[in-house]
């Protein structure tokens, strides 16, 4: 499946995936696509995704999971962002304000602002994934009430966070990061403030 600039707005789902499921198996790739207001009553408030999901140059804003992880994107498998952004998106009962993954996922150039978790990573959860990489990410006044204001990180075999400003997050612990059991971490050139 590709899709070239697509509008997906007011879009509901009952379960997982407000706007789009990918099953298991199946690949997805977004280009300069926007994903406004949809909403899931569990997870994924914009999509939610069993297989492989690539996006470049796509917007996220004001989307929902009421239920579950993931206010705009929940992802179980490979999971590649390059640019865009994701604003104002929630999680509203569970992780990851933005987004949610547990595989391997790796994200460059994106901007993350005022998106909220009730649980952790207010912009960003990784649970169980073998590796993480973000480069050159923004992250300005994401919140959670728990851990990692911005990005929560549990379980990652590899974590790399490059050259990433992040201003302004709010969490009960860690109010920009927090990262627990990682065999590996690599932490260069982040401005926090």
């Amino acid at each position: 499946f590709a899709d070239v600039d697509g509008t997906y707005t007011d879009n509901e789902s009952g379960g997982s995936g407000g706007a789009i499921g990918v099953d298991n198996g199946s690949d997805a790739d977004f280009e300069g696509a926007s994903f406004n207001s949809n909403t899931a009553d569990a997870g994924g408030g914009a999509i939610w995704a069993e297989g492989e999901v690539s996006m470049e140059d796509s917007s996220f804003a004001n989307n929902l999971a009421r239920g579950g992880d993931g206010g705009a994107i929940a992802s179980t498998d490979e999971l590649t962002i390059e640019g865009g952004t994701f604003d104002s998106n929630q999680a509203s009962l569970g992780s990851g304000g933005a987004i949610a993954t547990e595989g391997e996922c790796q994200i460059d150039g994106t901007r993350f602002t005022d998106n909220e978790a009730d649980e952790r990573g207010g912009a960003i959860v990784v649970d169980d994934a073998a590796s993480f990489e973000l480069r050159e990410g923004g992250f300005f006044r994401n919140s959670t009430g728990s851990y990692g204001g911005a990005i929560s990180v549990n379980d990652a075999d590899v974590v790399s966070i490059t050259r990433s400003y992040l201003h302004g997050n709010q969490g009960g612990y860690g109010g920009a990061l927090s990262i627990v059991d990682t065999d590996s971490l690599v932490l260069t050139n982040l401005r926090v403030t």
